[in-house]
């Protein structure tokens, strides 16, 4: 799919692009694959950086890690950019404030506090039809009325920067899917607000 989004650079040539995959490509044996797809940007005529971003520092109540690619065309002069980290992470507890534990996995009394840490990573393949559903590999949070349940879906919206009102059509499970597979907005939003200003260094320059 990168190869086929390179080919497309090529062919509409925009002043800057983002693209994203897995925090993984840069770890293993998957680091050759990264590298080749650094390279097929830069021939495109790009001056191109990557680097792994972690949503919980940037606006948004949950670890998630990304990597992110930015691109300049060559012509503008301009080197890519990426966001600071803030100075500070919301917590479970600052956006759902009716939850009070979250059980990160099935090991023994690995609780966390919801008004201490984010949550964890919403995975697309978590959401499970029994009554106990988990998530992240066996987890579940805990209310001030001590009920222990996975999120509801408006809970996930939240957790993931969606506005309230955002339509997710299908099933339980496949808005579920959907909400784990998105890069969080508010973590895209953070990474086209440092992008869009260096360009416009560029048009007030002009």
């Amino acid at each position: 799919m990168f190869f086929e989004y390179a080919r497309i650079l090529k062919d509409l040539q925009p002043k800057a692009f983002i693209a994203e995959n897995v925090s993984g490509l840069v770890k293993g044996a998957a680091k050759g694959y990264f590298l080749d797809i650094i390279e097929a940007l830069r021939n495109c005529g790009y001056r191109v950086k990557a680097s792994v971003l972690d949503a919980q520092w940037l606006g948004v109540p949950q670890m998630r890690q990304r990597l992110f690619y930015v691109g300049f065309r060559n012509d503008l002069g301009l080197e890519p950019v990426f966001p600071s980290p803030l100075k500070y992470h919301y917590t479970v507890k600052d956006v759902l404030p009716h939850i009070k534990l979250v059980k990160f996995s099935g090991k023994a009394n690995n609780y966390k506090a919801a008004g201490l840490n984010a949550s964890p990573t919403i995975m697309a393949n978590d959401y499970e039809r029994k009554e106990t559903a988990y998530f992240s590999g066996g987890g579940w949070i805990e209310t001030m009325q001590g009920e222990r349940r996975q999120f509801t879906i408006d809970e996930l919206k939240i957790i993931c920067t969606f506005p309230s009102d955002f339509y997710l059509p299908g099933s339980l499970s496949e808005q579920w899917e959907r909400l784990g597979r998105a890069v969080p907005p508010f973590l895209m939003r953070a990474l086209a607000t440092v992008v869009s200003n260096q360009l416009l260094k560029v048009s007030i320059n002009a």
